[in-house]
């Protein structure tokens, strides 16, 4: 099949650590060599991939199809824990991190005459389903040390537009007991004052309802990869907003609660990425992103 563009990508497969050690969980530490599927360089497997991001608190997801991997990949493949970074993009750009995350399944079956590598990442798989918070705090509880105990039990640390927060910076009155899955504890301490929170290529993210990452809105043109023309949806309640969807040629870096800045012959704005989905296959002729924005 023809192809509209030279696409290029490098996944990278590491070993992580297996053991914790004290308080601070190694969730995100990697060890060992790594191994690397790569076409910059005019070879390699077919790979196709699908990602799926949100604000919600449920990790982020990756899905990659490689063919023909030789037994000894597939076998690496199987002792986990694994972390996965994919990068994609085009041949003049060179690929950017589009994902990273843990392996948390992957599986070969042959298919016609080539055999199929299916691997599942989560973005931070690992500490979102065994990250546990044991903590007391007597009052006056200061918040962003809760938050940075919290993160602490990720693997992870706090970055610092989220300490700059003044919801973050405030002081609770009542002590607190927190006891349990870290991704609980967060939603206990952040839902009450307007907080959400989402892990995003392994970096903790808070943000106010409604509230944007800090930083410049991407320029979304013609010039820039829109393709076709935004839509809008038509709200099913008087309480909720519409949103507009888009599709772009593949932007890596993008990121939901950052801004864009769309400029069409139907919308001249800023609007906030909700959610966006990135598709591609070096056999196909799609490689692109799509988002969703209020």
């Amino acid at each position: 099949m023809a192809r509209l563009f030279d696409w290029v990508y490098r996944i990278t497969v590491v070993s992580r650590a297996t053991g914790f050690i004290g308080s601070n969980p190694q969730f995100f530490q990697n060890t060992g060599n790594a191994i690397e599927f790569s076409n910059v360089n005019g070879e390699g497997p077919r790979m196709a991939f699908d990602v799926k991001r949100s604000l919600g608190k449920e990790p982020n997801t990756c899905k990659i199809t490689l063919d023909n991997l030789n037994d000894n990949t597939k076998a690496l493949l199987d002792r986990k824990p694994l972390g996965l970074v994919l990068a994609a993009g085009y041949r003049d750009t060179g690929p950017r991190v589009l994902f990273s995350g843990d392996v948390m399944n992957a599986y070969s079956e042959l298919k016609g005459a080539n055999w199929e590598t299916v691997i599942q990442v989560a973005d931070g798989g690992r500490a979102y389903q065994y990250g546990r918070m044991r903590a007391s705090y007597k009052s006056p509880v200061r918040l962003d040390l809760v938050l940075s105990e919290c993160a602490r039990s990720l693997g992870i640390s706090i970055p610092n537009d989220v300490l700059a927060l003044p919801q973050v910076k405030q002081q609770l009155a009542v002590g607190l007991t927190l006891h349990g899955p870290t991704r609980e504890v967060l939603s206990k301490v952040l839902d009450p004052i307007g907080l959400n929170w989402s892990l995003q290529n392994g970096k903790l993210q808070i943000l106010p309802e409604g509230g944007v990452k800090p930083g410049e809105a991407y320029v979304v043109d013609v010039t820039s990869g829109l393709v076709g023309s935004p839509k809008r949806s038509i709200p099913t309640s008087p309480k909720k907003k519409s949103e507009i969807t888009c599709e772009l040629m593949l932007w890596p870096e993008m990121l939901p609660g950052e801004q864009i800045k769309l400029k069409s012959r139907s919308f001249d704005g800023v609007f906030r990425i909700k959610e966006l989905q990135a598709q591609g296959d070096t056999f196909g002729d799609d490689w692109k992103t799509n988002i969703k924005c209020t």
